[in-house]
Formats: C-alpha cells, structure tokens, sequence
C-alpha cells in the first residue's frame, strides 16, 4: 500500500529521503498552506532525542512545522508503508513530532498526506518558500540516518 508523505527541510531532498528510507521514492514539488516553517534548536529538543542528535553538536538546528499564518515548500513522496515507518522513526513521532494528515497542494491538485507538526510559539519562524533544505552537515545528516534505518530494521526482526 501506498503513502503520501509531505516532507519539507532536509526531508524533501532526495538524498535525504533515499538515506532514511532506503531508496530513492518518486516524488514532486508541493506547498503547505496554513503553517509555518520554525528552526528548533537542540536546546529546545527533548531529552529523549538528543541522544540521536548528540553527534551533530550543541550547533544542531532543525526546521518543523507548526500550524499558522504561511506556506511550507517541501515534496510530495509517495512511500511503500514500510518506508513510512522508517520516517516516523527518524522523526521520532511521539517523541518529538506529531504525526498529522494535512492537505498539499502539488500542481493544480489539493491531495491529502502525512507529515509532521510540532505545536511550540517560542519556536522562531523563518521563510517557509525560500530556504535552504539542510542546517546541518549534509553528509553527517546522510550517515546518521542509514544508521538509523539498519538499527531499526535490526529491532523490529527482534
């Protein structure tokens, strides 16, 4: 079965989805309306993820989304489930995102799809159109999350 996943930031660069998924997923450009693109810095991250984060040092920064008065750029990927699965655990639903349904505009078609919001005023908002996907390290980004994907593909044949 088939998901529809919006990702924005570092998720919606190619290289990035291939490295957390495993593949490179087709997918196209798309905008969030209604929501607004914010940085988190690490010391606004719980500690349950910083462990995950503690490579990237005290300069790690990462967008999130958060419902308001803008529009996010980001691509519309069509993922097997299982991949969606790897994305909810680079992305630590629960932990530190929520994982939502919203409505993507890509071309001339409103279409429904999952993502992730976090739901913080203080976080500072900055231009959701214009901005560049990664804050980090690309590379470290890459490696940190084919890591992930093994450790969690290792877990769940527990």
């Amino acid at each position: 079965m088939e998901v529809l996943y919006f990702g924005y930031g570092a998720n919606s660069s190619e290289e990035m989805i291939e490295a957390i998924v495993g593949r490179k997923p087709n997918g196209a450009p798309a905008i969030l309306e209604a929501h607004e693109l914010c940085i988190q810095n690490l010391e606004e991250i719980s500690e349950e993820v910083k462990e995950i984060l503690a490579e990237f040092g005290p300069t790690f920064r990462t967008y999130c989304i958060r419902p308001g008065k803008g529009v996010v750029k980001g691509t519309l990927w069509i993922l097997r489930n299982e991949e969606h699965d790897l994305i909810k655990n680079w992305e630590k639903h629960g932990l530190w995102y929520h994982p939502v349904e919203v409505e993507i505009k890509h071309r001339t078609n409103i279409v429904k799809a999952h993502t992730e919001t976090i739901n913080d005023p203080k976080l500072k908002k900055v231009d959701g159109y214009l901005y560049p996907p990664f804050l980090n390290d690309k590379e470290k980004m890459f490696e940190v999350a084919r890591r992930e994907r093994e450790k969690y593909g290792k877990n769940k044949k527990s």
